[in-house]
């Protein structure tokens, strides 16, 4: 009884860790291509390849909330963003930014999202980020 008991329990143990073990493999198991180029290596192209649009707005402020700077970059003034080219960015961009805006810039149609990262005291920054894609 005790030899069938351990031997239960260490099947279940290794069927428990090979079966939680998510492997970056699995994402060229797919027909389409993958977010992956190998298995480090994370498949990316450049903005102005796709229809994504990046501008960014970096708000500092002191530890009193005291105004230090703002910069301001956008992919117009050279800023060369990189995306994902892969559906999780259109899925993101569609479902999980919350409310979109339409936005018309050179006649042509955008869908504007904003992301707002407000870091913790010791990071001391504030940054907004606000993403177009754009429409069809």
């Amino acid at each position: 009884m005790k030899v069938f008991l351990i031997q239960l329990l260490s099947i279940t143990f290794v069927l428990l860790i090979t079966g939680s073990i998510q492997s970056v493999i699995a994402d060229h198991l797919e027909p389409e291509q993958g977010i992956f180029k190998d298995k480090a290596a994370v498949e990316l192209v450049k903005t102005n390849d796709t229809n994504y649009r990046v501008y960014l707005q970096t708000v500092l402020r002191n530890g009193d909330d005291q105004l230090v700077g703002v910069t301001d970059i956008h992919s117009a003034d050279g800023l060369q963003g990189w995306v994902l080219s892969h559906k999780i960015t259109d899925h993101v961009f569609d479902t999980l930014m919350g409310e979109k805006e339409i936005v018309t810039i050179d006649n042509i149609k955008y869908e504007k999202v904003q992301y707002t990262f407000t870091p913790t005291l010791e990071q001391r920054t504030k940054k907004s980020t606000q993403f177009l894609k754009k429409s069809l």
